[in-house]
């Protein structure tokens, strides 16, 4: 039986995600799609090459439903994960821009109009066309699960970004080394 897994989004977390998962000789093909087409099928050859498994990138939109069901009808993956944002929070991180700073002060929260749209899309698409596969959904869980739940369109399961809470746990401890005068490396 041949075992074909789909990952939507192509940021940090999906590519940490799909270097990982290509490593797994269970897995028959990744299937990686993303919006940056040439970063994506460079990285897709790049995986191939050092791994056994099947490779593959598909451009997406996860914001664009009709394509999103074209790519599940098309592919039929066994499970999706989805990771795409309409930017990521590790991007805020590093920004200097007056609105990413006020982002950052407000917490992670904030960001939940980056997280959600890309999950609502793909969960519209996968309820749509009575897609059977699990999905996973790595777009903020704690906040996104139960929005959607309530449109009907909860993912399978959620799973969490836990170097967000190691970032925050450093902020924080930063800021109040910074208060005492005390010194604590990041």
């Amino acid at each position: 039986m041949s075992y074909r897994l789909l990952i939507i989004g192509l940021g940090d977390l999906g590519q940490r995600l799909a270097a990982e998962i290509s490593k797994f000789a269970e897995i028959d093909e990744l299937i990686l799609a993303g919006r940056r087409i040439e970063f994506g099928v460079t990285f897709a050859e790049l995986l191939a090459a050092c791994s056994q498994i099947k490779v593959r990138f598909f451009e997406l939109d996860a914001e664009q439903q009709d394509a999103v069901e074209q790519l599940l009808r098309d592919q039929r993956p066994d499970l999706i994960v989805q990771c795409a944002s309409l930017f990521s929070p590790w991007y805020l991180r590093e920004c200097q821009h007056p609105v990413a700073k006020v982002l950052r002060m407000a917490g992670f929260a904030a960001q939940i109009p980056a997280q959600l749209p890309p999950i609502t899309t793909v969960m519209s698409a996968v309820r749509e066309i009575d897609f059977p596969a699990p999905v996973v959904n790595c777009s903020y869980p704690d906040l996104t699960h139960p929005v959607l739940a309530q449109l009907d369109l909860a993912p399978t399961v959620g799973i969490g970004n836990v170097g967000m809470i190691q970032y925050r746990v450093q902020a924080t401890l930063l800021q109040q080394s910074k208060l005492s005068g005390t010194e604590v490396k990041s």
